[in-house]
């Protein structure tokens, strides 16, 4: 009797730690906004900041991490933009910062897109989960 006692005792604790560990207190993430929006790069650059709403306290929370996705950009030197391999009308690129960079003499718009799992105990660039996304228009000057 004494050990069946122990086992339910490990089992609801280790329930528990699962069940916590796992994003088991239900709080998710609802939507992220960017800003500034729209943002303007004058001078060639601008740093976007990602807030998100969580569907419990804290419910808003400023500079979370984000997994940045230029919907256009160019391989400039130095930059993050691996996913495209060429787009040479725009020479856009954004860093896992969210610092966006225009080419010297490149003016223009853009879209800048984010996006970061609901269950916040993911890692912002987690594969095969659910996100949540945003847009913001970029305007290079």
């Amino acid at each position: 009797m004494r050990q069946i006692r122990r086992a339910f005792a490990l089992a609801s604790v280790l329930s528990a730690v699962f069940a916590t560990g796992c994003g088991g207190s239900g709080r998710v993430l609802d939507s992220i906004s960017l800003s500034p929006s729209p943002a303007v790069a004058k001078n060639g650059s601008v740093q976007l900041v990602a807030t998100g709403t969580y569907s419990s306290a804290p419910v808003t929370v400023s500079g979370i991490a984000v997994n940045w996705n230029p919907s256009a950009c160019a391989p400039i030197p130095g930059t993050a933009c691996p996913q495209v391999t060429a787009v040479p009308t725009r020479l856009i690129s954004v860093s896992s910062s969210g610092l966006v960079t225009c080419d010297k003499g490149y003016s223009g718009t853009t879209a800048e897109e984010v996006t970061a799992p609901k269950d916040p105990s993911q890692p912002a660039d987690a594969q095969n989960v659910p996100t949540v996304s945003a847009t913001v228009q970029v305007n290079c000057e």
